[in-house]
């Protein structure tokens, strides 16, 4: 078969054939050079040639990018001749034969065959469908020889086969670059793991992210992750690997060290363990893919817990209101049972044996009073006499009281910084939560301990409520610590601490209303309070109230001054319980006073307007059916009247309770009240004005 002329004839020049581009590299890039090489022994014997050679061009097509052949093939000199043919075939994009290289006309001047030991010559293209001609496959022979077109034509066939090969290699390695790069860049953390030791074989980036950066391909899992091995994670690598059957995990948590050195940080994750099995069946390794879900099983458990304070809160609230009406109700029973047993008391001679029963009843009313009054602290529903005071002032004089109440075997420390912020609060209310907190830190210290009690200045802000996932308010607040080196508290426990009658003591030893007492002082004191504690650790309460200005001074201790025991003033008396009303006004007539009674607002009104004379008291009930007792005395107070006011109750209207104050200049008669008691008010209530 001889072509050559018409080849030469249709050769195109360099600029006129079409350049290797990114795509022919890429394709070069998939192919080996053993394939090269195969491919020219595989043409070299098929068509009977001694010499085979690929020849590969550049990306600009001026010089070959490199030559393979089999070991018969050409040289190292005569590759410049198997380079020059070649790059004739690639221009033209056609198959360029020649039968006798000496006698061509064109080829023969420039490349003379003796000299070269080459005396014919095939060569056809190498042409990629998605890059165009990429080199030439030639055979050569030493003699001239005459090709058939049978042997062009399987050489053609063999170079088309090569290309589609290579096209197939390209694709699949651009697929696998892709996968690859998708397996990299998951948002998931996945992980190759072979064979029964787990051995792991490729990660991509978000495993680190999850794990923290440590060396990972090449080892056993459980060396790569040593920290779980107490976890559970490779039993169930075990599991899937000798059943076949995946496993999905859902929000497991997993305790990661991300940092050596550093503690066991708690994650969450959605994963699945998913078998790897081969063209025979046999299962080969795991395939661990995984999601990230920290952040939202974090959130999740924050709106549970913000949820479980709710109804905690709510349980609360309906505990103490229920608990605050029947102290409310049981304090006008208390006040009748504790004046008339004082009164009785003092009707009584020494000697009468009538005498000790009614000493007993008047203890029993007030063991009764000192429920009720606990009752009213956690319902939030107690009076309050709030002032300026200093939390360290407070500690300083309960301290010896406190070393009395808990017994010798118990050491209190106390830290009182200097300089602390004043506080708006009940002095008394807070020597209360002090005590509270010392008995039942004594409690939990049988054998012995320590108490430590600390004041401090604290700012508090948003993050710290995130962190604790607790609801308080940003900002400036004077800290009351009590901690104690005591047995301590699980969980559950410090979940019902402030439960009204919620105790951990044996029956009859507690009443379970100490803890839920301090509760309510702090929250109607408008402060916060938590309880940290682990069993065998002890136990610390902490106590945030709202600092006051810094130019605000707290006050010191007022001493109550001996009222007279009596008066000839005119007092109106409003009290809607008849035995109380009858009562006070028993023991008022008794010491003198004149005394204009009413058994409710309305009722007081029409009394007053009876009345001729100037009224100078009004000792009237706070809570009352129809109109309360503030509201009566603006009532009068509009009609122009003068006097003094003296409220007397349980508890006080809604709007004092929810605010924890009373109004400026007020003043309140605690029930149950004592005879000189309420004496004692009714004077300095008249004598102030």
């Amino acid at each position: 078969m001889q072509s050559g002329s018409t080849i030469l004839d249709n050769h195109r020049t360099r600029d006129d054939a079409g350049t290797a581009d990114g795509r022919a590299l890429r394709l070069l890039d998939s192919i080996r050079r053993e394939s090269f090489d195969r491919l020219a022994r595989v043409a070299a014997t098929a068509v009977g040639a001694p010499k085979g050679t690929v020849t590969i061009v550049d990306d600009e097509q001026q010089l070959f990018r490199s030559s393979f052949g089999i070991a018969s093939s050409l040289d190292e000199a005569t590759g410049a001749f198997s380079v020059a043919l070649c790059r004739l075939v690639v221009g033209t994009r056609s198959p360029l034969v020649v039968d006798d290289l000496a006698e061509h006309p064109r080829l023969a001047i420039g490349h003379p065959g003796k000299a070269l030991g080459v005396g014919s010559f095939v060569g056809v293209p190498l042409v990629a469908p998605s890059a165009g001609p990429i080199g030439a496959l030639c055979v050569a022979d030493t003699r001239p020889r005459r090709w058939t077109a049978r042997e062009v034509e399987l050489l053609v066939d063999l170079a088309a086969v090569a290309m589609t090969e290579a096209e197939l290699r390209r694709e699949l390695a651009d697929r696998t670059s892709l996968a690859e790069a998708m397996f990299r860049q998951a948002p998931a953390f996945m992980a190759v793991i072979r064979g029964d030791e787990h051995v792991v074989e490729m990660v991509n980036d978000a495993t680190y992210e999850f794990f923290g950066q440590r060396v990972f391909v090449g080892r056993r899992a459980e060396d790569a992750l040593p920290e779980l091995r107490e976890q559970g994670f490779f039993e169930l690598l075990d599991g899937v690997l000798a059943t076949g059957e995946p496993f999905i995990g859902t929000a497991f948590p997993i305790d990661v060290q991300r940092r050596p050195g550093e503690p066991l940080e708690k994650r969450y994750a959605s994963f699945v363990y998913q078998p790897l099995i081969a063209e025979d069946g046999k299962r080969t390794g795991i395939l661990v893919h995984g999601v990230d879900i920290t952040e939202q099983v974090e959130a999740s458990q924050a709106v549970r817990e913000r949820e479980e304070q709710l109804r905690h809160a709510q349980k609360m609230e309906a505990v103490g209101q229920l608990a605050g009406g029947v102290a409310h109700d049981f304090n006008n029973l208390l006040t009748v049972l504790k004046v008339n047993s004082e009164l009785l008391i003092e009707a009584l001679d020494a000697r009468d044996p009538r005498r000790e029963p009614a000493i007993e009843i008047r203890g029993a009313t007030d063991r009764a009073a000192s429920l009720t009054r606990q009752l009213l602290a956690f319902s939030r529903k107690q009076i309050l006499n709030p002032r300026v005071v200093d939390l360290n002032v407070i500690v300083d004089n309960v301290r010896p009281m406190l070393a009395r109440l808990i017994g010798e075997d118990i050491v209190i420390a106390t830290k009182t910084r200097p300089g602390i912020g004043a506080v708006l609060a009940d002095a008394g209310q807070l020597e209360q939560i002090l005590m509270n907190l010392l008995v039942n830190a004594r409690d939990a210290m049988p054998d012995g301990g320590r108490v430590t009690i600390e004041t401090a200045n604290v700012e508090l802000d948003g993050r710290y409520a995130v962190e604790r996932r607790v609801n308080v308010a940003p900002g400036r607040y004077v800290l009351l610590s009590v901690s104690d080196s005591g047995t301590g508290m699980p969980a559950e426990v410090c979940e019902r601490v402030f439960e009204p009658f919620f105790t951990t003591k044996e029956p009859g030893k507690g009443t379970g209303l100490g803890l839920s007492t301090v509760y309510g002082i702090v929250k109607q004191s408008g402060g916060y309070i938590w309880v940290y504690s682990e069993p065998g650790k002890g136990a610390t309460f902490k106590i945030y109230f709202p600092r006051l200005a810094e130019e605000t001074q707290a006050h010191g201790e007022e001493r109550d001054v001996a009222p007279p025991p009596g008066g000839t003033e005119t007092v109106l008396l409003v009290e809607d319980e008849d035995a109380v009303r009858r009562l006070a006004r028993r023991i008022l007539e008794q010491r003198g006073y004149t005394v204009i009674e009413g058994r409710n607002g309305v009722d007081a009104l029409a009394a007053a307007e009876r009345h001729a004379g100037h009224i100078d008291l009004v000792l009237t009930d706070v809570v009352m059916p129809g109109m309360s007792g503030r509201d009566l005395v603006q009532r009068l107070r509009e009609r122009g009247e003068i006097f003094a006011q003296l409220f007397m109750s349980g508890y006080t209207d809604d709007e004092v309770v929810r605010r924890g104050v009373v109004e400026q200049g007020a003043r309140f008669l605690q029930k149950p009240f004592t005879a000189h008691a309420m004496l004692a008010a009714v004077r300095e209530a008249l004598d102030r004005g």
